[in-house]
């Protein structure tokens, strides 16, 4: 008996020696493109006469008979949420020979100009605000065999894509003003007066001006308006449309509004059929209820008209003189 079970113990030891046998494990991997956009939009600035004509290169005449008045514009095409500052600084006036400056003559001082708001005239222009708005979603659905065809109830809140929306139909001028605020996204001012006391300097002049005078021709601080009027203007416009109509207006993504209904019904949405998906939008309807955090950033059109005028000194000899005024925009 003896010799009949050590056979059977080699056995049971190579049978747990191939149990033992090491298996290679299974791995995979998915790469998913993840993209967004940022948009800045674009800022610009425009120096012209007080038609909008653009200043030619005799440049702007000072004097008897000229006013020296100047269109300043900014415009905002869905720009960033910033305030702005347009400044300007002057040079001297030299003596002009017609294609060059006589730096050997005596000039005008800067000092001599001065910059003022006869009329405190401004105006703002086809203002608008980019948010986030919010959309809920009401309506019915029946979804094939998932939900038994039986129509189910949906009431979802689904966040908007930015979006432009203008509260002011009408253009807000300096009387005006006042009473729009609480709607714009970038307030407007006119800016400093009195004359350019230190010069700046002129290409090729011999002398330096390393601290000219500067004086703001107009500033806007950037603000939120009142979220009842975005909602409202939204929703004037907007409200009681179908969730596909929302799509192509570009309020809404059509994988967001896929996603919350099939949050509510319980289940991914892969199992959606595209008929499904089709009722889905045709059967929604949406109502913006409110705004994602704050305002985002505007469009508009900005615009002051400063006036230049000189006192010529009585020691200034008879000819024509030149200088340059810098104006220069900032986002503050």
């Amino acid at each position: 008996m003896i010799r009949l079970s050590r056979p059977r113990a080699v056995a049971s030891l190579a049978a747990a020696a191939a149990v033992l046998v090491p298996v290679a494990a299974m791995a995979d991997s998915s790469t998913v493109p993840v993209t967004t956009v940022v948009a800045t939009g674009t800022r610009t600035l425009n120096v012209t006469d007080p038609t909008g004509a653009a200043i030619g290169a005799s440049g702007l005449p000072l004097g008897a008979g000229h006013g020296g008045a100047l269109l300043v514009n900014v415009t905002d095409l869905n720009y960033q949420h910033a305030g702005y500052q347009v400044s300007a600084t002057m040079t001297n006036l030299y003596p002009w020979a017609g294609t060059t400056y006589d730096f050997n003559g005596t000039p005008i001082p800067s000092s001599a100009i001065s910059v003022g708001y006869p009329s405190n005239l401004l105006d703002l222009v086809n203002v608008k605000s980019l948010v986030d708005p919010v959309i809920q979603l009401t309506g019915s659905v029946s979804v094939g065999p998932v939900g038994l065809g039986l129509p189910t109830a949906i009431n979802q809140t689904v966040d908007g894509t930015t979006s432009s929306v203008q509260t002011l139909a009408d253009q807000v001028t300096q009387s005006t003003l006042a009473s729009a605020l609480a709607e714009l996204p970038v307030t407007l001012g006119t800016g400093e007066t009195g004359s350019f006391d230190a010069p700046a300097a002129l290409p090729g002049e011999p002398t330096a001006h390393p601290n000219p005078t500067s004086k703001v021709l107009m500033s806007g601080t950037a603000q939120d308006p009142a979220t009842a009027a975005l909602v409202s203007a939204l929703q004037s416009t907007y409200g009681g449309e179908t969730a596909a109509q929302l799509v192509a207006a570009g309020l809404l993504d059509q994988n967001a509004v896929i996603s919350a209904v099939a949050q509510q019904l319980g289940i991914t949405p892969d199992l959606l059929s595209a008929s499904d998906i089709t009722s889905i939008m045709s059967s929604l309807t949406g109502d913006i209820t409110s705004i994602v955090g704050s305002v985002l950033g505007q469009s508009g059109s900005y615009n002051t008209m400063p006036t230049l005028s000189i006192n010529v000194p009585s020691s200034a000899s008879a000819g024509v003189y030149r200088g340059q005024l810098v104006v220069t925009l900032m986002d503050t």
